[in-house]
This record gives structure tokens, sequence and C-alpha cells, in this order.
């Protein structure tokens, strides 16, 4: 057969086989040529499966021949033999839909009317005078219709795949289904009609099962692509590390004026969500004629396990809840959620009655719903397993408690390595990788051992995997999204950086891990870390460095998302315990994060020494105020009064005690003004490192170019942390308001002189920033002793 053969398929009511036999006929030209091969199903012999065999050649075929007429219309059979996979397939771009008409009917009312149909002008084959011509002007459409399609690039990149190529998996590996894979999502059509029948009595329903009891599918696969057309399906979210700002997000997504934007996010600060749907007669959703709203809120226990402020997830949980008693709301909330969270989710809020009358709960497949999950989707391809295939896979997943997610990266696995030429799944393949439980160990291993290439890399990889986890108690861990950026932050170079995105790329394309359309990076399922050997056991590694990693992590991007305030950094006995295992922490965080920790340091060291700096200040100052009032009162009681320096004499006590009372108060002044100094520097400290940086690269400029101490990265590296430590030391001493001293033991990288010369250009310019001239005095103070000490005291 020529490499450029057609397949074609031929679709048609039984009624019609005559009209059929004479397009044959007159499609035989094409057929001798080799530009045709055509499977209709008169081919089927006894015994073979009319639906399995229909939806294989489907799948193999470049053009779909659809002979049109009132039987073809009106047949269910032909509906559920493929038609309206062919017509999904042609809208993909996968193959192309050839309506041709063979006798009158209400063509125009068709699902597939838009298509241009053969023969010319549409017309009915049978009203013809002469039907040999109208079977001739089909033939002709055909043969340009294929010289068209010769032409199309991705044709011939088909061909040159084979048309194995063209078979969609139809198995999920550790993806949850989804609407667009709803096809092949089987053996949950009773707890999908439980659903819709609760979300018809109730605005709020919980589904919750075990992990891996497929709770996302059985929402997104089964029960929306059932809801009736009146419904609107919103986004799905998942809660996050700020679960408002997710809501908030979804509900915006409603409305398009500015005003109503604003007026959302005030609502649901101050009212909550029942007073947002107030405004839903103005959402443009409504003008579609649509008037039930779904939200469905995927793996709700992310509120419980990576949600780390108390506020925020008592705001978002009440703001969810507060739907189940809303009157009409055309709002309803779909939630899934593991149920070993339930405990803590009732304590936000009375959701018992709610759980008790709404809840959803997954429980293990049954058998007959296990075996259509297992073999209905590889059917729905045209293929079949083999012998003994299906009883071993049923006994393996009895053996194996909420296995869904391995079931189907095995069925995957299988799916990958049929066999083409008889289409079935092996049984031998399936003992060959070790069965349900060591085919994703084995899966895993493989991208491990192989795809990486250094061991640089696959260090990166146990880094890179551990940081997707919360690490919870008794191996209770569960999974979080991270955005691709903070992992690369891990890294302190621009290579490392490189190094660890490429760590990335791998592991997605190995299906380990995923990125979503924010490019956030996550755990393809919650299954890889049982099931992948490896990872259990890094799991099992130092634990509680771990979970304090993952403290420090949650605190810093909680502080991020409150404006990098000082209010917000860590304090108390949490910091204590991070400051003392801070050597093993460091090399796991980004630099940003290692700078949140070092705020925090500072911040409560500097808060105590400042205070106590003042307050001890204070009190020998109130000890001298005493002694001297005692004092003045003992020599009003002896001088005589008749002394003419008795006046001049009370009076110099008094001012003395004036003095002294206002030094006292210059002093707090200027501890304040040297706060002021410390948050300024803070604030500025990148911008200013990166200042003092291109000051030395200017003075010095044999530094940065080919053969100079710059040359290589590690150097500059080094120098830009001796500058930060430098500063960070500035914004300590500041901080504390201690006296300046010479305590520095710093192994420097440049010569003295060069780090003098770069404090004092940072000094030149302190007159062009923003901070006070109090504030801009005190750090001047402190740059002076900086610049002094590399000229004459180191």
């Amino acid at each position: 057969m020529p490499s450029n053969t057609i397949t074609v398929y031929v679709a048609y009511a039984r009624k019609d086989e005559p009209l059929l036999t004479e397009l044959g006929n007159h499609l035989s030209i094409l057929k001798n040529q080799g530009v045709i091969t055509s499977w209709d199903n008169r081919d089927i012999e006894a015994g073979e499966e009319t639906n399995s065999l229909t939806t294989r050649n489907l799948a193999r075929s470049q053009i779909v021949l659809l002979l049109i007429s009132s039987d073809f219309l009106a047949s269910d059979e032909l509906w559920q033999l493929g038609v309206t996979q062919a017509i999904s397939r042609h809208e993909s771009g996968v193959s192309k839909v050839i309506p041709i008409i063979l006798r009158p009917c209400d063509w125009d009312s068709a699902l597939f009317a838009k298509l241009k149909a053969l023969p010319k002008y549409g017309k009915p084959i049978t009203t013809w005078d002469n039907q040999d011509e109208a079977f001739l002007d089909v033939a002709k459409g055909i043969r340009k219709a294929i010289e068209n399609l010769w032409q199309e690039p991705e044709f011939t990149r088909l061909q040159q795949l084979g048309n194995t190529e063209e078979e969609v998996c139809p198995y999920r590996g550790l993806e949850a289904f989804n609407p667009d894979t709803a096809e092949f999502f089987f053996g949950r059509q009773k707890t999908v009609e439980l659903i819709a029948q609760k979300l018809s009595a109730a605005n709020f329903v919980p589904v919750i099962g075990p992990s891996g009891s497929g709770k996302s599918s059985v929402v997104l696969a089964g029960l929306v692509p059932s809801l009736e057309s009146d419904w609107w399906v919103l986004e799905t979210i998942r809660p996050g590390v700020e679960p408002m700002a997710e809501l908030r997000k979804v509900m915006r997504s409603l409305f398009e004026r500015k005003a109503d934007l604003n007026e959302i996010t005030s609502r649901l600060k101050t009212k909550g969500l029942v007073s947002v749907l107030e405004l839903l007669p103005k959402s443009h959703i409504f003008q579609t004629g649509k008037r039930k709203l779904l939200l469905i809120i995927d793996q709700f226990e992310e509120v419980f396990t990576i949600c780390s402020s108390e506020e925020e997830r008592a705001k978002f949980v009440d703001c969810i809840t507060e739907i189940q008693t809303a009157q009409d709301s055309p709002l309803s909330i779909i939630t899934t959620m593991r149920a070993d969270f339930v405990e803590q989710w009732l304590g936000h809020g009375d959701l018992v009655q709610t759980i008790q009358e709404h809840a959803v709960w997954l429980g293990p497949l049954q058998r007959d719903d296990l075996i259509q999950a297992i073999t209905q989707p590889a059917k729905n391809q045209g293929y079949n397993f083999d012998p003994g295939l299906l009883e071993l896979i049923l006994e393996d997943v009895k053996e194996e408690k909420n296995c869904l997610p391995l079931l189907e990266f095995a069925l995957t696995e299988l799916w990958k390595k049929r066999d083409f030429q008889q289409y079935k799944l092996s049984l031998e393949i399936y003992m060959d990788m070790q069965r349900l439980k060591g085919a994703l160990n084995q899966r895993a291993e493989e991208v491990y051992q192989h795809d990486l290439r250094s061991d640089a890399e696959k260090i990166w990889v146990k880094r890179i995997c551990l940081s997707l986890l919360n690490i919870g108690l008794n191996m209770k861990d569960t999974r979080k999204r991270q955005p691709r950026k903070t992992l690369l932050d891990m890294g302190d170079s621009k290579d490392t950086k490189d190094l660890i995105n490429d760590v990335i790329e791998i592991l997605i394309k190995g299906r380990l891990l995923v990125a979503t359309k924010d490019d956030e990076i996550d755990l393809v399922h919650e299954a890889l870390m049982n099931g992948w050997n490896r990872f259990t056991d890094w799991r099992r590694e130092d634990r509680d460095l771990w979970r304090m990693l993952d403290y420090v992590k949650r605190e810093f991007n909680f502080w991020l998302s409150h404006e990098q305030s000082d209010d917000f950094l860590m304090q108390g006995g949490r910091l204590s315990e991070v400051t003392q295992r801070w050597q093993e922490l460091k090399p796991h965080l980004s630099i940003q994060a290692q700078d949140f920790y070092q705020r925090s340091h500072f911040s409560r060291r500097a808060n105590r020494s400042f205070q106590s700096n003042i307050n001890e200040y204070k009190e020998k100052l109130s000890n001298l105020e005493a002694k001297l009032a005692k004092r003045l009162q003992e020599l009003e009681e002896t001088l005589d009064l008749s002394q003419d320096n008795y006046a001049e004499q009370l009076q110099k006590l008094r001012s003395d005690i004036r003095e002294l009372i206002r030094k006292a108060d210059r002093f707090e002044d200027r501890m304040q003004a040297s706060h002021v100094a410390s948050v300024w520097l803070l604030e500025n400290k990148a911008e200013l490192v990166q200042f003092i940086m291109k000051s030395i690269s200017r003075s010095h400029p044999e530094f940065t170019r080919p053969g100079g101490c710059f040359y290589h990265t590690d150097n500059l590296q080094e120098v830009h942390q001796d500058i930060d430590y430098y500063v960070t030391w500035l914004v300590d001493s500041l901080k504390r308001g201690e006296p300046i001293d010479n305590e520095l033991k710093k192994n420097i990288f440049l010569d003295k002189s060069i780090y003098a010369k770069a404090f004092e250009v940072l000094q030149e310019n302190l007159s062009l920033n923003s901070v006070s001239d109090k504030a801009t005095d005190e750090l001047g103070l402190y740059l002076d002793f900086l610049v002094a000490y590399f000229r004459f005291l180191a």
C-alpha cells in the first residue's frame, strides 16, 4: 500500500446498502490506484464485536463518509457506533468528515449540517435525473478532498508516525479525568447520579473520599458533562496558600466592568460570598441564558495543609459554607476532599448536618464497576485484554487499598506497550512491569536512572520532590504546588537555576510532575509518594527538618502576601527552633527566603536590644536625677541663704538636671532615627548592594574583564556575599542602636581599600535617598566607621 494511502470509513443506514454498493463501484478506481482503502460494517465477520471494530477503524481513518438519509439521521445505533466521535475528530483536525446526501431528509437540522456536503449544491443523489452523474460528482469531490489532504503537513506527519500514533490513550496515568477525557471515564455512574441528585436539592455538596478514590475524576469527568445546558461551570479552583484570593479571582471572572470587580473585592472582604450573589444579574454570563452557576473546589484539604493563616482559612470556610443556607442561590458549590481531613473541617462552622444530609462518600469501586473502568476504555479504542490479564489485575486491586491511581498508571503503561497487530493488552507485559504495585516504581526509576544525566541532577530531584510536599505527622503527607520561580530560586547562580529547570522539565516529560497554566509545578499525584520506593525513603529521612523547612516556607509566603511587613516576620519559639538548625535549613531555601529569616532573626535581636538600651539608659538617668534632687535638697538645707552665690549655685544644679533630661530626650530621638535608618536600609538592601557592586566595577574595571578576578561567576558571587554581609551588619547594628565597635570578623575577597571606596561612594549618595536627615546622620556614623575600619582598623 502506498505511504500516502487514505483510510476511508463509511457510516450508513442498513436501508441504504444498495446506494452504498453503487458508491463503492464509483470509488473502485481510487481503490485500485491505491489512493484509498475503505471499511464499513459489512466487513465485520461473524463473532466480531461491532462497537470495538467500529471505534478502532474510526481511529485509523483520515476521511469519514456519512451517507445521509432520513434513516441515517433517525438511527440511534449509528450515533452509538461513532458518528459523534467522527465529528469530534473532524473538529480537532485529526480527520475529515464528508457528508453525502443520498435521499431527501431534514439535512439542515442535523448536527453536521455546517459541513460541506456532496454531491454539488447538496442535492440528494436519488433526486438527480441521472444518478450515475451524481455518484461521479461525489467521486470527484472525494478525490479533490484527498488531494487537499495530501498537501497538509499534518497528514504527512501522521503518515510518518504511523496510524498507531493516532490512537488516543484512553487511560490517564496519575492525572484525573476531566471533561475532555470523559468518553473514557467509566465505573462511577451511580455515584454521578447521586451527586446530581444532591445538587438538585442543595447548594453545597461535599464529595469526600480517601486519597486515590477518584474524587476529582467523578466530578470533572462524570458530573460536569452530564449537566444540563442551563449550567455554567466556573473554572475549577484549588485553595492553595491564599484561598480567598482564588475565590476572589473566580468570582471576578463573572464580571467585566471595573466598578463591579472592585465591588466584589469589597463585599467578599466585609460581607461574604452571599452578598456577591446579589451582583450576578449584572454578569455577562446571565446574558447567555445561563441561570445556574457551579463552582468546583478541588482538593479542599489544601485549606488546612497549605494555607497558614488561621484568619484566611476561617474566612474562606465561612464564605463557602454560608452558601448552603442561601435562599434561591444561583450559585452551587461542590468540594472534593480527602476523608482524613473531615475532623479538621468540622472545627470550622456548623457542617455536621450538611455532611450528614448532602455529602457524597466515595468508597472502592465494586467488582462490576471496576471491570467496566478497566476494560471499557480499551474496548472503545478497539482493544481487548489477554486471557487471564483482567483476573490478575482484579486480584492485585483487591490487595491494594485505594489504588485507582496505581491502576490507571499500570493500564497506561500497558497501553503504551499494546499489541498493535492483535489489538490487545498483554498479560506478559503486565508481568514484566511488576504488576500493579511495581509499575509506578519501575517507571519512576527509569526516569531517575536513565533520563537524568548527572549526580547533580539526581540531588535536585530529591530536593524538588520534597519541596512539593507538606510534611505531616506519621507520614501523613500531602502535595503542594510551587511556582516554578520558587523552585528555581533554590539555586544561587544562573547555572544552578538552569540545572533545576532542566530537571523539572525531565520530570514533567516523564509524567512525574505537572505544570499548571500559571506555571506552578506539582506532583502528578499523591500516589507517587508511596508508589515510588525511592520517594518513600526520602520522606522518611529527617522529617523534623523537612517539617521545619516547610514551616519557614509557609511563613515566608505569608509574609510576602502581606507586603513584607515586619509585623509578619517569624517570632517566638518557632523562630528559636529555626535558628538552632539554620545551617541545615539554609541550603534548601531560596535567597529571598534566607533574607526573610535574617530579617526575622535581626528584628528579634534588634527589638530586644533597642528597647533594652533605651530602658537601661532611662533607668540610669532616673537614678542620677534622684541623686541630684537629693543633693539639691541637701544644699538647700545647708547653704547659707545670706551667701551671695546661693541663688547662682541653685540655678546651676537645676540647669544640670534640665540638661540631663534634654540629653535623655536626645538619646531616645537618636535611637529612633537609628531604627528608621535600619528599616530604610533593609528595604533597599538589594538595590544598594547592586549599587555598590557597580561602583566597584566602575572604579576598578580590571575586575570585570577577562583575566581579572571577577572573570569567574563564583568570584563575583563571593564579593556580592561580602558586600551583603556588611550591609546586613549595618542593618543589625542600627536596629539595636548599639555603640559602634570593631567586632567585624569576615574574610574579605578583595583588597580592603576597595571596600573602603565602595562604602565611601554609598555615603556620598545618601543625600539622594528618601530617608530623614536624622536617620541619614545615624547611618553616616556607621558608614564612617566602616570606611575607617577598612582603611586603618582591619
